[in-house]
């Protein structure tokens, strides 16, 4: 039987949390599990595949070797360096973007087809990264954006206003991090416009308890997983069923945006089995596109402040 094939790259809490969250996947997949040191691949992978009788018939393999990552459909990057508490997802980008870009060239060799999805902070920084290094088609790289804080905010909303999470319709774009940007003009609770119907300070209220989620779990867990975890498995279940669910996933903008096309970050798309099939632009009130224009200028400036200039992509 021909299955869908995933690999994951680092068997850190996020890439061992993501497999065990595609292990839990009714829809049969091959899972690959890729760090340098084999051992903890194995280990991590094992206690998910112990699983597999509870959930779909899945072909899993651990390994240190990147051959074993040929005919991925989808490579999850995950590895790199975690935040501390307190520290800032950008401040991730030094630790991080070596690594980032030593990936990706090397998947260019073992699995050049596939969609690469990045994980690691700073997701959207690296995400450029990736497309600069990358030979393949830039609708086969995406970040993983701002699908997290979107859920986070939408949990948030459920709870203030006492509704259950699916009677919510909201999307967080921009940086995954603190200029992450609320769409309010087009969120709805139960179809009513939240705009029309809650306070200023109700949706800031929500806003800000979404974005403290990350310190609050990362002061008490010392890292944040299995949410993640989750977004990605949905993600990949948009590409294995080929649905074009719309995702909130970091890209470069498109030019009707405003704001500087060499960045990436979270923006609507449809993902399917071929990666981004579409990049949906949405109508902004004038203070949402301005705090997307500050999103864009905060990712930019960390971006020039650590390489000075646009890396220089690959030779042909």
């Amino acid at each position: 039987m021909s299955r869908f094939h995933v690999s994951v790259i680092g068997a850190g809490n996020v890439g061992s949390a993501t497999v065990a969250a595609l292990a839990a996947s009714p829809l049969p997949l091959r899972i690959v599990l890729l760090d340098r040191t084999r051992g903890k691949a194995e280990g991590r992978c094992w206690d998910a595949e112990d699983a597999l009788a509870l959930s779909a018939d899945h072909e899993m393999l651990a390994t240190d070797d990147y051959a074993d990552l040929a005919g991925s459909d989808v490579v999850i990057v995950t590895a790199g360096s975690r935040n501390l508490p307190g520290e800032s997802r950008l401040a991730l980008l030094g630790r991080n973007a070596t690594n980032a870009a030593e990936i990706v060239e090397r998947l260019d060799v073992a699995a050049p087809d596939a969609v690469i999805i990045m994980v690691s902070n700073p997701v959207d920084v690296l995400t450029r990264i990736a497309l600069e290094r990358s030979r393949r088609d830039p609708r086969l790289i995406f970040g993983s954006g701002t699908l997290l804080d979107t859920v986070r905010l939408r949990l948030q909303m459920a709870r203030a206003f006492r509704v259950g999470v699916s009677e919510v319709d909201a999307m967080v774009i921009g940086e995954h991090g603190r200029t992450a940007v609320p769409v309010w003009s087009r969120a709805t609770v139960r179809g009513v416009p939240v705009l029309a119907s809650t306070t200023a300070a109700e949706r800031d209220a929500c806003m800000g308890a979404a974005l403290g989620r990350y310190d609050a779990i990362l002061s008490r867990k010392g890292c944040t997983d299995t949410a993640i975890a989750a977004c990605l498995a949905r993600i990949v279940r948009s590409m294995v069923v080929d649905d074009g669910e719309i995702h909130p996933v970091s890209v470069r903008p498109k030019p009707q945006y405003g704001i500087a096309t060499s960045v990436a970050l979270g923006l609507p798309c449809s993902v399917g089995r071929e990666g981004i099939r579409a990049q949906h632009v949405l109508p902004l009130a004038d203070e949402e596109r301005f705090a997307l224009g500050l999103s864009a200028a905060t990712l930019l400036t960390n971006y020039e402040n650590a390489f000075g200039h646009e890396l220089q992509p690959l030779p042909a």
